[in-house]
């Protein structure tokens, strides 16, 4: 056989081998589509453990994200309250704020009269609307995003407590 043709198979034979190799890893480190308690929950690996991790801290900061000053989508403070609940549920100390997203500054907590800025905390669970009406538990970033459109935001709260209060206990 002419050398140049052995040469041809053999890098024809590592390219393959190279593009397999490539598929599974990327496989093994993309999110994964999951479905607990009713919800849609994307993670790398196992969720539970996943959870576990991202929430291994005594005190977890919420935070519920406002595009602007006037956003007035009334779901994401009753969404952000269940996942309070899991946390404190499970013995976590947990931190609300606001972020308004086109000013970049937090506010304290959800209350209706509440327009004190504070420093914003690196927060663990985030809540903000979006299409995905879903979870992802990114352990890289180490947060947990909870984003969906209103009406999902409005249903799903128990079932984000759970899953919250869940990710937490240890079996």
């Amino acid at each position: 056989m002419d050398e140049k043709i052995q040469v041809a198979i053999l890098v024809i034979v590592a390219l393959i081998a190279f593009g397999f190799a490539y598929t599974q890893f990327a496989q093994g480190a993309a999110e994964k589509e999951n479905t607990v308690n009713g919800i849609k929950v994307f993670a790398r690996g196992s969720v539970k453990s996943s959870l576990a991790q991202i929430l291994s801290p005594q005190v977890i900061a919420t935070q519920v994200v406002f595009d602007n000053a006037s956003d007035n989508r009334p779901c994401k403070v009753p969404m952000q309250t269940e996942a309070l609940y899991g946390l404190v549920s499970s013995g976590k100390n947990a931190s609300l704020q606001i972020f308004v997203a086109d000013q970049k500054y937090c506010l304290k907590s959800a209350g209706a009269n509440s327009s004190e800025r504070v420093e914003c905390a690196k927060p663990q669970v985030v809540i903000q609307t979006g299409e995905c009406d879903c979870m992802r538990v990114d352990t890289r970033n180490q947060t947990i995003l909870v984003s969906g459109s209103e009406s999902w935001l409005c249903s799903s709260g128990p079932q984000v407590r759970e899953i919250i209060a869940w990710g937490i206990k240890k079996e």
